[in-house]
């Protein structure tokens, strides 16, 4: 069985990019890492949308 425990290096790589088995799979197959980056693209662009002043 695999230990799950990471050590501070590690763990200091994945901070804020969610969680490790997350981070994990999507390196492991392009799917899953064409999958984040489109999810962070739709998240810049509806974040830069609503920082625009209504009009």
């Amino acid at each position: 069985m695999r230990d799950e425990r990471q050590t501070p290096a590690e763990s200091d790589d994945c901070e804020g990019f969610g969680s490790p088995p997350a981070a994990a799979a999507a390196a492991a197959s392009p799917q899953g890492a064409l999958d984040w980056v489109h999810a962070i693209i739709r998240a810049g662009r509806f974040l830069s949308a609503s920082a625009r002043p209504s009009q």
